[in-house]
C-alpha cells in the first residue's frame, strides 16, 4: 500500500518532466528563427510537430499502459526521451531539429501513460483525487 501513495507523487513528478520536454520548443523557437533564419512558417511547424506527435501517440501509449504496465511504459519513456533531447542539443540545422522535434514529441504521450496507470493503481472511490493530483503535472509547459 505504502508503494502506491509514493507512486502517485513520482508519477506526477515525471509527467511534470515529460510535459516540459513536450514543450521545449515553444520559447526556444525565436531563437532558433533567428539562428537559422526561419520564416514564421518555419517556425510554426517546428513548435507544431512535437505537439502533434504527442496528440496522436496518446491512444497506442494508453493501450499498451494496460498491456505492458505504466511502471515499465513510463520507464522506457523517460528514458527514450534522453535521446531526442540529446539530439536536439547538438542539432546543427532546421532539418536536425525537426528531425529531433518529432521524437521529442513522444513527451506529450505520458498523459496517457500517467491517467492510465493512476486510473489502474487508485481504488475507485479514491481515484477522482488521485488523478486531480496527478493532472498537476500539466504544470509541466509552464516550467
Amino acid at each position: 500500500m505504502n508503494k502506491q501513495k509514493a507512486l502517485l507523487p513520482i508519477t506526477t513528478f515525471a509527467m511534470m518532466f515529460s510535459f516540459a520536454v513536450w514543450a521545449v520548443f515553444s520559447p526556444l523557437a525565436s531563437t532558433f528563427q533567428q539562428m537559422y533564419g526561419l520564416t514564421s512558417t518555419q517556425k510554426s511547424i517546428l513548435v507544431a510537430i512535437p505537439v502533434l506527435l504527442g496528440s496522436i501517440m496518446r491512444v497506442p501509449l494508453g493501450i499498451w499502459t494496460d498491456r505492458i504496465g505504466g511502471r515499465r511504459l513510463f520507464s522506457l519513456l523517460l528514458l527514450f526521451l534522453v535521446i531526442p533531447l540529446v539530439g536536439a542539443g547538438f542539432a546543427d540545422s532546421y532539418a536536425m531539429l525537426l528531425f529531433w522535434a518529432f521524437f521529442i514529441g513522444m513527451a506529450g504521450t505520458s498523459f496517457a501513460i500517467s491517467v492510465t496507470f493512476v486510473s489502474r493503481l487508485t481504488p475507485p472511490e479514491k481515484q477522482g483525487t488521485a488523478l486531480g493530483i496527478n493532472a498537476m503535472g500539466n504544470i509541466g509547459t509552464a516550467v
